[in-house]
Order: C-alpha cells, then structure tokens, then sequence
C-alpha cells in the first residue's frame, strides 16, 4: 500500500493501463523496494492513488477495460507479487525505525503513513466479527514485520491474539515491538505456515490479503479444528484486484463455506474482509 498524492489529475482507462505497465517496469527493475528508494516511494503512491479514485469514479466499462487489457492480465500475476515486496520493505523499514528508538512508545506508531488506514479496516471488522471472550483464541496469519492489525485489536478489544508468520526476521521484531508496547501478554508469536499450524483451539482465524496459501489454510482450519472457527479473510474488490488478490467464490465452495459478512471498502480502506463460516464438515 502506498500514500495516496493530495492531488489527482483526471485520467482515463487507457492512462491507468500505461501507469500500471510503468510501476511494473519500475518494480521489475530497482533492486531496493523499500522506502529508501524514493522511486518507488513516488511511484506506489501515484498508482495506489489512481486505482482508488478510478474504482469510485470509473464507470463498469471502464473498469473492465482495464482488468480485461491483454498486456495487463499478463502482468498481474508479476506485480502483485512485487507490490507483495514492496510493503514488506515498507513494514520492515517502519519496524526497524520504530525498534531503533529508544524512546519508543505507541504514540510513535503515528509515524507510519498508513496508521489511519489500518485503525479504519479493524473497525469495519470488528463491527462485523462475532463477539469473543478474552479467553478465547484469535489466530492472524501473516502478521509481517509490523503487526499492526493484532495491536490495534488486541488494544480496542483485550483478546489474545497468536500471530503467525512464516518469516523469522518477522517474527522476532514483532515479538520486540510487542515488548516496547507492553503487549507480550496479548500479542503471541510463532514461526509457522499457516497452513501447517494446529487451529484446535481457535475461536476466529483471520487471514492477511498477503497470504498465498488461502487454500491450504483453509483445508488445514478444517483438518485440526474440532469446532470450526469462524474465519476473516481479507481480500479485494474492482480495480482494489491489481493491488491484491481477491478470494475467488470457488476457494469458498470448495471447503463448504458461507460469507456471513463483508466490510465495504472505502477511500483510506482498500481491502474488503469476509467473515465466513464453514457450513458443515465435508
């Protein structure tokens, strides 16, 4: 995710078709993908700006011109995966800035651009979770280098949240900023695959956009758990699709499952959450 520009020129289907075309080239071609590189700062920031305004202005043509292009559809599958770099160096660099202060504490979190972005997203959720006891386990998978979505939930609700992460480095400076922010208690970190993690005891299992897996995950959640949890799965909508992968209604047929309720995206939340449950065993 990049910092939406303050001012947005009008363009066309055919002006965002070349811009999505150049970030990728940009992406493709710089070896650092972190804030360091203001290229890549400026140039996520215009694209992330764009798509947001397009998806609220573009009529359905005009979205489909550009999600249907030929040079686009060849690409997706290449810049999603560069994005998906993109802002873990964005995470880690902030994680890294938040840890090498000594006098760090959670007002500092406001140094992250996109703080304000990710208070709004738990909100939508939570107001479409299902109430948990604190005693209750909360799984998130993919919580990255900075665990911003279990902070705040762990914050505004009390629940104890186990973060997992595939990713060492991840894992440990999300176990030290939980320290600097007193949350040890609440915030649990473990090293594993989402889809190789025990869920028996899992109340809810959210699962970060980020996530490639999504479908071996849920056939884990269903092979481990005894009474199955509920599960948020963030995904993405219209053009939101070229910054995200979207869960496809397939993933969720296959594995018996029902959205119960969706988040609506809005222009500081680009993710849309579904908050699912599997109907019966298969």
């Amino acid at each position: 995710m990049a910092r939406q520009p303050q001012h947005l020129k009008d363009f066309c289907a055919e002006e965002l078709i070349d811009q999505l075309l150049y970030t990728h080239a940009v992406l493709k071609n710089e070896s650092d993908l972190s804030p360091h590189n203001p290229l890549i700062t400026e140039t996520l920031t215009a694209l992330v700006g764009n798509i947001v305004t397009a998806e609220e202005c573009f009529s359905e043509t005009e979205k489909q011109q550009v999600l249907q292009n030929p040079a686009i559809r060849t690409i997706r599958k290449e810049l999603l995966a560069e994005l998906s770099e993109a802002e873990y160096e964005m995470e880690l660099y902030f994680s890294n800035r938040f840890l090498d202060n000594p006098n760090f504490t959670a007002k500092n979190l406001n140094e992250f651009w996109y703080l304000q972005n990710y208070l709004d997203l738990v909100d939508l959720e939570l107001e479409k979770l299902p109430s948990l006891d604190p005693g209750q386990e909360v799984v998130f998978i993919g919580s990255g280098p900075l665990p911003l979505t279990a902070i705040i939930m762990a914050q505004k609700t009390g629940l104890h949240i186990t973060c997992l992460d595939m990713d060492e480095a991840a894992v440990k400076r999300g176990e030290a900023l939980a320290e600097k922010l007193d949350m040890s208690q609440q915030l649990h970190f473990t090293q594993a695959a989402g889809s190789k993690y025990d869920y028996g005891n899992a109340a809810l299992v959210m699962v970060a956009s980020l996530v490639a897996d999504k479908k071996d995950v849920l056939a884990q959640i269903e092979k481990t758990s005894e009474k199955l949890p509920q599960v948020a799965l963030r995904s993405a909508e219209g053009l939101h699709a070229l910054l995200y992968d979207p869960v496809t209604p397939s993933i969720l047929d296959e594995f018996n499952m029902q959205v119960e309720k969706t988040t609506t995206p809005t222009p500081r939340v680009i993710n849309s959450t579904l908050v699912c449950r599997y109907k019966f065993r298969g």
